[in-house]
């Protein structure tokens, strides 16, 4: 494993932690709402035990590290141009954009805002949660706290109606609280408490639900485990084949984190290897 610094198009720094074992196919894993990369980081060493090599890249978002307790930025897409900036340190030529949980909503932002990326072979979505005001959880929208997670649902829904009329008066606001490590790979790291605001939060998601329809499905893999217990399959599955016309795949007895070393990615990912630009 080797830890770099680049630097992102607002001169910030970025971590990026990397496996570079093939240097033709290169996957980009995007983390969802924690940075906890040890589960990404023993996928990738699993898919190449089953014989599947490439080069992983394992950016850690802005605002994850440092004990910084509020985790913001000003402009909705900052996160997905850093993803793009990650892209070009690569060097790619053929790339895999490889989302886990809200990872996969920023992908598919990064698709819907600057479209198809040249260098990009296929997309991988795992476990998906795409836009909060999909019908697809487990626990619906209601307020939750169980004392590592906290999500204050009226502060959402209230900066959510002002920024639909316009008006940015509560984009700074915390709507989720979240454990963060302060070592994103070392299960036995640190832990300090964060929060994160309703505008950082939405620039992880897709600006529009209804721009699913116009994605090139055919170009993108979606697994979900049975025992999901945040993202409801059956709901994910009966709802992008409605909204979409898509057809995902199912991974029997597995929950949102085991999916990522299950057999059943490293199929998704020998099917994504074999695409061409």
């Amino acid at each position: 494993m080797n830890r770099y610094i680049i630097k992102t198009t607002d001169k910030n720094d970025l971590t990026l932690y990397t496996i570079e074992r093939n240097p033709d196919i290169q996957v980009i894993w995007v983390h969802g709402i924690t940075s906890d990369l040890d589960t990404m980081q023993a996928g990738a060493l699993e898919l190449g035990r089953a014989g599947w090599n490439a080069a992983h890249f394992f950016p850690v978002l802005r605002g994850y590290e440092g004990k910084d307790s509020l985790i913001h930025t000003p402009n909705r897409n900052r996160l997905i141009e850093d993803l793009a900036e990650v892209m070009r340190y690569t060097k790619g030529k053929r790339l895999i954009l490889a989302g886990h949980s809200m990872g996969c909503g920023t992908i598919l932002r990064l698709i819907e805002q600057h479209g198809w990326p040249a260098s990009v072979i296929h997309l991988v979505l795992l476990a998906p949660f795409l836009h909060p005001t999909l019908p697809v959880y487990q626990n619906g929208n209601d307020e939750s706290d169980d004392g590592m997670y906290r999500l204050y649902m009226k502060r959402a829904a209230a900066a959510g109606i002002l920024d639909r009329t316009g008006l940015n008066l509560l984009r700074r606001m915390p709507v989720i609280d979240i454990p963060s490590r302060l070592e994103p790979f070392n299960p036995y790291s640190e832990v300090i408490k964060k929060s994160i605001t309703y505008e950082y939060m939405m620039g992880r998601f897709i600006e529009k639900p209804a721009a699913l329809k116009q994605l090139p499905w055919e170009k993108i893999s979606v697994l979900i485990g049975s025992d999901d217990e945040i993202i409801a399959a059956k709901e994910l599955k009966l709802y992008l084949q409605k909204e979409a016309g898509v057809l995902i795949r199912t991974a029997p007895a597995e929950n949102h984190n085991s999916l990522l070393t299950s057999s059943y990615v490293t199929e998704v990912f020998q099917h994504a290897g074999s695409f061409k630009l």
